[in-house]
């Protein structure tokens, strides 16, 4: 498997099919296998009844539903569920277009770990992009990353990836930090970024301004405490390789 195209989802029933449309569709002109996962995050609307409707003629989908989670435990049960080499991330409202993805998964050919989108057009309201645009400046600084938009729901990624990341609430907003802390190389690039027509978003700025500082404090204590494991790790074209990676006392080599 080529592709593993992860999309969360709630009460999303007016976009989810065609968005699931619009990711096969952008696949399909390559040669390239995939899969569509999609996390439906329990929906209290019609979404779990678009999916059954819009998987009976899209064979390439594969969907399921959890209790009410949040994003990143979406995200992260849709990682371990998945088969393919490359893992995108994209939220179901579409305001992230699909045909972006084959833009940043070209820069994997250019010996990037991961590839995350740069929304300089976006369409949301002024506050939110205000808010947004401190966050990411307040984020960079703190733990001495480069990333302009870290909270772009575009990203492509290699598998092995997946050894850096665990489960916790603000996962989704810093996978592409998690992956420049363990020495890997990330890249951002511009992408479309289209108003919302249908829903609502599940954020508002007060569900997201505390849980942002405690995010932000867990990440730098990682990036302090894992300084001497990310020195030796290698991350390579097609595999990362560690040499030595403590985990629970047990010395691990040659991960693929």
């Amino acid at each position: 498997m080529d592709y593993s195209v992860i999309v969360p989802v709630r009460n999303e029933q007016e976009t989810v099919a065609q968005c699931v449309l619009d990711i096969r569709e952008s696949l399909s002109i390559t040669k390239a296998t995939f899969e569509i996962i999609v996390v439906d995050d329990g929906s209290v609307d019609t979404t779990p009844d678009a999916l059954q409707r819009i998987a009976a003629i899209v064979p390439e989908l594969r969907y399921f539903r959890i209790p009410p989670s949040g994003q990143s435990f979406a995200i992260y049960s849709a990682m371990l569920a998945s088969h393919g080499k490359l893992l995108v991330t994209l939220d179901g409202d579409q305001q992230i277009d699909p045909r972006d993805i084959l833009s940043l998964t070209n820069m994997l050919n250019c010996g990037y770990d991961l590839v995350i989108g740069n929304r300089v057009g976006r369409n949301d309201p002024l506050a939110r992009k205000r808010i947004a645009e401190i966050a990411n400046v307040f984020r960079n600084w703190v733990l001495s990353t480069s990333i302009p938009d870290s909270g772009c729901s575009l990203r492509v990624f290699r598998r092995e990836c997946l050894s850096v990341f665990f489960p916790f609430s603000g996962l989704h907003r810093f996978i592409p930090v998690l992956v420049e802390i363990y020495g890997g190389k990330v890249i951002s690039l511009p992408v479309s970024h289209r108003n919302r027509q249908h829903g609502v978003s599940n954020y508002s700025l007060v569900n997201r301004f505390l849980p942002f500082f405690f995010d932000i404090a867990l990440l730098y204590a990682i990036k302090i405490r894992s300084r001497r494991f990310s020195s030796i790790m290698q991350w390579t074209d097609s595999s990362f390789v560690t040499q030595v990676q403590a985990k629970n006392g047990v010395a691990i080599t040659n991960i693929q």
